[in-house]
């Protein structure tokens, strides 16, 4: 069955294939040639809250190259009150140039709200309520390495949850030692015919690495059980060349708003979609929670396990 559907999925390649051979002109009709404002920012997931907010270029329609990107005014509340936001340039530490940023604190349950005006562009807003600390939870580690993460679940809200693992690795060669840390890419579930294989997570990009994420439909105030397996940092280092070689593990979890397990469903689709990316499929739509304009919005709650070796 399964020889068969690749037989299937290799005769549509060759059939693509061969209508790149064919030339035909065609005019994009009925895009808007109006700039939106585009947003993404996912409060919470450090001291340091960091938006990127700027104007799109329209694909259709006559753009000056020259036109401005920024937005002319922005504002970000929380509860009602005003946070000031300062934009970053090239001397602001961890923050790239042209972004908004603040440390001011986000308490949990605390409505946030985003707005921001452009030059020929619509004005956009958007908000979430900020979820509230993680909840109390135990840990199993194994030195596959893997993390089972267990705790109750808030049946109140409908956020969802990930985990993330960071691997330490110690070098140790001639009395000198180096220690280098990153993030683990979790394994991959086999996939079949283009497209993801069914399960009840999906594998996202986040920050400096890839974190697994459930829905909250999952659990609904059950108790919870997230378990990830990563690869191991030290695979494929030469070990023979150091002296001594030590790794340990952390795993970083998540709370979030259910905003951010729509988008980041959107995205899986897209990203797994190979028949429409030869053009023999419909593209998936995208998902946005920013009211007349493009991105995402939306809050985390953040906690960490200690290192295991």
């Amino acid at each position: 069955m399964l020889m068969k559907k690749y037989i299937l999925l290799l005769s549509l390649i060759i059939f693509a294939l061969a209508l790149l051979g064919c030339e035909t002109e065609f005019k994009l009709k009925g895009m808007s040639d109006e700039p939106k404002i585009y947003v993404y920012g996912l409060v919470g997931m450090s001291d340091t809250t960091v938006l990127r907010v700027c104007k799109t270029v329209p694909l259709n329609g006559i753009t000056d190259p020259d036109v401005s990107r920024e937005v002319s005014e922005i504002s970000l509340t929380v509860d009602g009150k005003k946070v000031e936001l300062a934009k970053a340039d090239e001397n602001t530490p961890g923050v790239p140039k042209g972004y908004w940023w603040t440390t001011d604190d986000i308490p949990g349950g605390s409505e946030v709200i985003l707005t921001a005006s452009a030059d020929q562009a619509k004005d956009i807003s958007s908000s979430f309520n900020m979820p509230d600390a993680f909840p109390a939870f135990e840990v199993i580690y194994t030195s596959a390495p893997a993390f089972k993460i267990t705790f109750t679940d808030d049946g109140c809200t409908d956020d969802c949850y990930a985990i993330m693992v960071y691997g330490e690795c110690t070098r140790i060669k001639d009395g000198e030692t180096k220690v280098t840390v990153r993030a683990c890419e979790p394994y991959e579930p086999d996939e079949d015919f283009g497209m993801e294989t069914r399960k009840d997570y999906l594998d996202v990009d986040m920050n400096d690495g890839t974190a697994r994420l459930w829905s909250d439909a999952e659990f609904n105030g059950k108790e919870v059980s997230l378990s990830l397996e990563v690869w191991s940092y030290i695979d494929g280092i030469n070990n023979s060349k150091y002296d001594e070689v030590r790794e340990r593990y952390k795993a970083v979890i998540y709370r979030l708003t259910p905003e951010f397990f729509r988008y980041a469903e959107v995205q899986n689709h897209l990203d797994h979609n190979t028949l429409a990316s030869i053009g023999l499929a419909p593209a998936s739509f995208t998902y946005t929670n920013v009211t007349n304009g493009l991105g995402l919005f939306a809050g985390a709650a953040v906690a960490e396990t200690e290192w295991f070796e």
